[in-house]
């Protein structure tokens, strides 16, 4: 995908999710510098999105996610995991190198 195209989808896709958002909690545990993991809940499918939306917005990093393989089986999470190098895991593999990647 084209880095220009990509940005756009990128800047359209956080900014949409970043008007949905009501109210953040617990964003003061997050360090004001170096990386960081942040590990949701999975309340919904939109976690990722809120949280990389939220990261974006107020601390203006790209997150990395990782995601599982299987969701690259339609078009929807191609076009998402391409859009935003979200990294694959295969859940029943016990590879390391996805983990290395994104760090």
């Amino acid at each position: 995908m084209n880095k220009i195209i990509k940005s756009f989808f990128q800047k359209t896709i956080i900014n949409s999710v970043f008007l949905l958002i009501n109210e953040v909690k617990g964003e003061y545990n997050l360090p004001k510098s170096g990386g960081y993991i942040v590990a949701s809940n999975h309340a919904s499918h939109i976690d990722p999105f809120t949280i990389g939306s939220v990261i974006f917005k107020r601390r203006g990093k790209i997150v990395n996610n990782l995601g599982k393989k299987e969701s690259l089986d339609n078009i929807f999470g191609r076009f998402i995991y391409n859009t935003f190098d979200v990294i694959p895991i295969e859940r029943s593999s016990k590879s390391k190198k996805p983990i290395y990647k994104a760090l």
